[in-house]
């Protein structure tokens, strides 16, 4: 099976940020969207979720982080939506 190029996570959470490891481990680039800009700026100097599985490092070369959506999804292939759902 022929491995996806360009796969996004939509969202900041601990799930979210469990996926982007995931699927750091097996793919160059992740594309990550989150709401916070704070967010990001930390992920992008800190290599870690300020708020989420603060014990997860990321290597930040290989993730694209913005909090424009349209952007986000314009590069993938393969879309994951990995946020809170209300009831």
């Amino acid at each position: 099976m022929e491995q996806a190029n360009r796969i996004a996570v939509i969202g900041g959470g601990s799930w979210a940020t469990a996926l982007v490891k995931i699927l750091c481990n097996n793919h160059d680039q992740v594309f990550w969207w989150m709401r916070s800009q704070t967010s990001i700026d930390h992920i992008e100097a800190f290599q870690h979720n300020p708020k989420y599985l603060q014990s997860v490092q990321f290597d930040t070369n290989q993730i694209v982080l913005s909090s424009d959506l349209a952007a986000i999804l314009t590069q993938a292939e393969v879309i994951v939506i990995a946020t809170p759902a209300a009831f």
